[in-house]
């Protein structure tokens, strides 16, 4: 969503399973901290050509 802004990276959400879409779309406020607490969505961080994890920055 939106326009690309100089010195930010581009974000990706991978989501894991099934159940994962169905519990954010059934309840975005809760289903998103659930998913991302069960391990079922991945948040990956584009800087030039290196993709990153947030546990490989913080690592």
């Amino acid at each position: 969503m939106g326009r690309p802004r100089f010195g930010w990276p581009d974000v990706t959400v991978r989501m894991l399973s099934p159940a994962s879409v169905r519990r954010i779309l059934l309840n975005p406020c809760f289903g998103m901290g659930e998913t991302n607490m069960d391990g079922g969505v991945m948040l990956l961080l584009t800087i030039g050509r290196r993709v990153y994890s947030p546990g490989s920055i913080c690592a």
